[in-house]
């Protein structure tokens, strides 16, 4: 361990834990008056401040117990994950202490109202207080890890440009070592050979080993040799390999074999009925205001232009199973003849159909109503039917259309185990912008890696993506 690090990790980890501490002082203080507050409306025993602070001085250290164990002070991990983390981190500290309270005839003196409302608060509060922190502590440099990317491809540019100097990861890319000299916007770029001698020169906390760019016996050899001087190693995979993310590694000492476990998640029937369950909610919450919305679009299509208000198709369902497909109408109804009639005057669009199924700068199909209507995505309203009736899910691979059987080829088993959704990783990841190889990549990662919190991520990233218009057409 470096000697900057020695100060750096112990005082990142202090601001974090007095920052948490904050945010439970906000979140005790917004429970307590809440509580009073409903106590006098509805005539609830009354209580003091210093009464429960001598009570309930124990809370935050449950608190503070908890977040130790999910590696809260010390894990740099995305937002996304880590908010996962943090809400389950509340959750049992939650339940805890509501057992303490329970057990321990502590109700006398402690309302379960009180903790009901702290852990309402604590749900908002610690994720905001975390920003906020997190931001202060990399623009501190505390929370700053520099980071050499060894291997050059689209794939680590990309992940380059995208992650660099963010706040959770704590990526502080000083550039990159590959074995071309290709110039990267913003990034410095040092031959392969050079790698070891700057990881020690700039003490490098961070290397990036990009599998793209390398073949297995150079990650090999690089990893075990810059290893022993970084804090951390950090994989760009090959595509092939994506399925390994949810993988767990064992080591059978008898055997003296190391083995590799991969899950299928949504293979679980349990997995299967949670998927569902979420879907109804959901679904059953919004239907009010949703049939408002699908009702005045309904109008506009007919005034707009000849024909039926919903398109329906045959798309693959569960187990390979057909279902009807809705969408709101939004091409002529000689839409067939006017998109073959243009392909054959533009070679540019009958390249870009051929690779991606879509034209993306200008359609002759789509109706004037219906470019706005897929610009914003409320064409895809209507298979919240479909979802009600059971014959898609909220999030879930792409709907394909049985022609495409052939280009998905030996992944259909995968995609078909669950049911296909209105939304997924494929529409939050670039949407029409990727070709169709990468969508089922996608699907099938999304299929193995399934989890509650992956689709609740994929429908807020859903709402971010519809009102940026982006990949869209």
């Amino acid at each position: 361990m470096k000697n900057t690090d020695v100060v750096k990790k112990p005082l990142s980890i202090l601001l974090l834990i007095i920052g948490d501490f904050a945010a439970f002082c906000v979140s005790f203080a917004l429970a307590f008056f809440t509580r009073k507050y409903i106590g006098h409306i509805i005539l609830l025993p009354k209580f003091i401040v210093y009464g429960y602070l001598s009570k309930l001085f124990w809370l935050p250290l449950v608190y503070f117990f908890f977040f130790s164990i999910e590696g809260l002070y010390t894990k740099k991990i995305h937002f996304w994950y880590e908010l996962k983390i943090l809400i389950k981190a509340v959750f049992i500290s939650f339940i805890v202490c509501l057992s303490i309270v329970s057990i321990g005839k502590l109700t006398d003196f402690i309302s379960r109202l009180f903790l009901f409302f702290l852990l309402f608060y604590s749900l908002i509060v610690f994720p905001i207080f975390r920003i906020a922190l997190k931001n202060i502590l990399f623009f501190l440099g505390l929370w700053k890890e520099r980071t050499l990317i060894i291997g050059i491809s689209p794939t680590s540019i990309k992940f380059a440009q995208s992650f660099n100097n963010n706040k959770y990861l704590g990526l502080d890319i000083v550039g990159f070592a590959g074995q071309t000299k290709e110039h990267i916007e913003g990034f410095k770029t040092i031959p392969l050979s050079h790698a070891k001698k700057i990881t020690t020169a700039l003490n490098i906390n961070t290397i990036i080993i990009d599998e793209n760019a390398l073949n297995e016996e150079e990650s090999s050899k690089i990893s075990q040799e810059l290893g022993f001087f970084v804090n951390r190693v950090i994989f760009i995979p090959k595509k092939h390999l994506i399925f390994l993310f949810n993988s767990e590694v064992n080591y059978l000492f008898v055997e003296k074999i190391f083995i590799l476990s991969v899950k299928n998640n949504l293979k679980s029937l349990t997995n299967r009925m949670l998927k569902r369950i979420f879907d109804l909610f959901v679904s059953i919450v919004l239907l009010p205001f949703l049939v408002i919305v699908m009702f005045i679009i309904a109008v506009i299509i007919k005034l707009d232009s000849k024909g039926s208000i919903f398109y329906v198709s045959k798309r693959l369902g569960q187990n390979g199973k057909l279902f009807n497909f809705l969408k709101f109408r939004t091409m002529y109804e000689d839409n067939d003849k006017l998109l073959k009639d243009y392909l054959s005057q533009n070679e540019k669009a009958r390249l870009e159909w051929e690779r991606y199924k879509k034209l993306k700068d200008f359609d002759p199909r789509v109706t004037r109503f219906g470019r706005f209507l897929r610009k914003t995505s409320l064409d895809e309203l209507p298979q919240i039917i479909n979802v009600l009736f059971g014959q898609m899910s909220l999030v879930g691979p792409r709907p394909y259309l049985e022609s495409e059987l052939d280009r998905i080829n030996d992944s259909i088993g995968t995609i078909v185990l669950t049911k296909p959704g209105i939304t997924g990783l494929w529409q939050v990841s670039g949407r029409n912008e990727l070709d169709f190889q990468t969508r089922v990549d996608l699907d099938c990662f999304y299929v193995t890696n399934w989890s509650l919190w992956f689709d609740i991520i994929i429908l807020l990233k859903t709402i971010y993506a519809v009102l940026k218009q982006k990949g869209a057409y």
